[in-house]
C-alpha cells in the first residue's frame, strides 16, 4: 500500500513538471507569434512609410524604409525594385544594375524590371545592352509605349535613323503632343538628307511652342547650310541672336556666322565676285575681328586680284590668328612661289611641318626644294610624303624626276612605274618611263 502511494506521488509530480513544462512552451509560442505580428506590423509600416516618402519625393528618406524592409525580408519584391529605382535616380548605375539583375532571374518574363534594366543600360551608355533588353521586352509587351519611347532614344544614339522613323511615327499617332518624339523624328529626318519632313517637324514644334526654340532654329539652320542656302542660314542664324537664352549659346551662334559668312564670300570669290566676296568677309569680321578664316578670305582676294602685297599682309594676319592653320601657310607659300620668293616659300611650308606633317605639306616641301635646285632635301621630303601616303602618285613621278637629276636612273624607273600603276593615265610618268627604259636599255648594249 506504501509502495502504490509513492508510486501515486510521482506520476503526480510528473503530471505536474509536464504542465509547466506545456505553460512555458504556450508562453514562448505565444510571444513568438506576437514578435512575428508585430514583426510584420512593422515590416507593412515601414514599406508603407516608405512608398509615402516615395511619393512626395522624399528618396533618400524612402530609401531608408525599403532598406529596412529588405533587411526584414530580403525577398520583397516591391522594396527591392523601389530601392533599385531610388538608386538609379541617384545615378548610382551600378548598385541599381546589381538588384534588377538579381530580380530578373527570379521574373525573367517581368516588363517592369526588363524596362528599368534597359535604362540603366541606356543611362551607362551601354546602348547595344539597353536594345537587346528593349527588343526583349516589346516582345513580351508589343505595345509598351514607355519601351517604344526608349528604343527610339537608343536608337538615336546607335545613330540608326532609318529604323528610328517608323517607331517615332508610331508613338506620334497614339502621342500627337509628343515634342521630344516630334524632336527626334525631325532630327531623323534631317540625318536621313530627308530635308523636307524634317523641316515640317521642326516648323511644327516651333507653332506649338513647348520645346527650346533656339535648338529648333539650330538644327533648322544645319538644314539651310547643308543645302547651300546660305542666305537663309544666315537669316535663321541673325534671328536666333535676337532670341532669348537656351542650349546653343550666344557665342556658338557668333562663330556660325563667321563661318556662314565665310563660305559666301569664298563662294563669291569662285564666282570672280571680288567686292561681294570681301563684302561677306567684312561682315563675318563683324562677328570676330581676329578670325583666321576673314583673314585667309581677304587674302585670297587679293592674291586673285594680283594686290600680292595686300594678299601677304592678310595672310600673315591669318597665320597669327591660327598658327595651326597648314592650308594658310601652304596658300602663304604659294603665293611667294608665284612671285619667285623660293626660300620665303620654304620657311613657311617648315613652320606647317612643325603643327601638322602631313603628306600634302611633305610633298610641296619636296617640290619647292626641288625648285630652289637642294635636291637632297628634295628626295627626303618627297620620301616622307610617300611614307605618310603610299599612294600619292605625284609624290612617286616627283620623286623619280630627283632622283634621275641625280643619275640615280633605276631608282627612278621603279617611280615612274608605281606612278603608273597607280594612275594609269600619268602621261609624264609614261613617257619618263619609256624615254628612261630606253636609256637604261642601250646603256646595256
Amino acid at each position: 500500500m506504501i509502495i502504490d502511494t509513492t508510486i501515486g506521488f510521482y506520476i503526480i509530480g510528473a503530471l505536474m513538471c509536464l504542465i509547466t513544462v506545456l505553460s512555458v512552451l504556450l508562453v514562448i509560442l505565444k510571444k513568438k507569434g506576437q514578435a512575428e505580428a508585430q514583426a510584420e506590423v512593422d515590416l507593412e509600416t515601414l514599406f508603407v512609410t516608405g512608398n509615402r516618402y516615395y511619393e512626395e519625393y522624399k528618396y533618400r528618406e524612402a530609401l531608408e524604409c525599403y532598406l529596412q524592409v529588405v533587411k526584414l525580408e530580403p525577398g520583397h519584391l516591391a522594396a527591392n525594385f523601389k530601392i533599385a529605382r531610388i538608386y538609379m535616380g541617384m545615378e548610382q548605375y551600378a548598385k541599381a544594375e546589381e538588384i534588377f539583375t538579381r530580380l530578373i532571374q527570379y521574373y525573367p518574363d517581368s516588363d517592369e524590371i526588363i524596362y528599368e534594366l534597359a535604362r540603366v543600360y541606356f543611362n551607362q551608355g551601354r546602348f547595344e545592352e539597353a536594345l537587346e533588353r528593349v527588343e526583349r521586352l516589346l516582345k513580351l509587351v508589343s505595345e509598351h509605349l514607355d519601351g517604344m519611347k526608349l528604343k527610339c532614344r537608343i536608337l538615336a544614339e546607335l545613330n540608326r535613323w532609318s529604323k528610328l522613323i517608323p517607331l517615332a511615327q508610331d508613338i506620334l499617332t497614339r502621342e500627337p503632343e509628343n515634342v521630344d518624339m516630334l524632336f527626334l523624328l525631325g532630327k531623323a529626318f534631317q540625318m536621313e538628307k530627308r530635308f523636307e519632313d524634317a523641316l515640317k517637324a521642326y516648323h511644327t514644334l516651333l507653332e506649338q511652342d513647348k520645346r527650346d526654340k533656339r535648338d529648333l532654329k539650330y538644327q533648322i539652320y544645319l538644314i539651310y547650310e547643308y543645302q547651300g542656302l546660305h542666305d537663309e542660314a544666315i537669316a535663321i542664324l541673325e534671328n536666333i541672336m535676337k532670341s532669348g537664352t537656351g542650349t546653343v549659346s550666344n557665342d556658338k551662334i557668333k562663330s556660325e556666322l563667321v563661318a556662314c559668312w565665310c563660305r559666301k564670300g569664298h563662294e563669291q570669290l569662285r564666282l570672280n565676285q571680288f567686292t561681294e566676296a570681301l563684302a561677306c568677309f567684312d561682315i563675318a569680321a563683324t562677328y570676330d575681328k581676329n578670325n583666321a578664316e576673314v583673314f585667309r578670305g581677304k587674302a585670297k582676294v587679293y592674291a586673285r586680284q594680283e594686290k600680292n602685297d595686300l594678299a601677304l599682309q592678310f595672310y600673315q594676319k591669318a597665320l597669327e590668328a591660327g598658327p595651326d592653320s597648314s592650308i594658310v601657310h601652304m596658300e602663304l607659300a604659294k603665293l611667294y612661289e608665284k612671285t619667285n620668293q623660293i626660300p620665303e616659300a620654304i620657311e613657311v611650308m617648315l613652320q606647317a611641318e612643325a603643327y601638322l606633317p602631313t603628306a600634302k605639306v611633305y610633298y610641296y616641301l619636296g617640290t619647292l626644294y626641288g625648285e630652289s635646285g637642294d635636291l637632297d632635301h628634295c628626295i627626303h621630303y618627297l620620301r616622307l610624303a610617300i611614307e605618310k601616303d603610299p599612294r600619292f602618285t605625284d609624290a612617286y613621278y616627283n620623286l623619280g624626276v630627283a632622283l634621275e637629276h641625280q643619275h640615280n636612273l633605276k631608282e627612278a624607273l621603279n617611280m615612274y612605274k608605281r606612278a603608273m600603276e597607280l594612275d594609269k593615265t600619268h602621261h609624264e610618268a609614261k613617257t619618263n618611263f619609256k624615254y628612261l627604259q630606253n636609256r637604261l636599255q642601250g646603256k646595256l648594249v
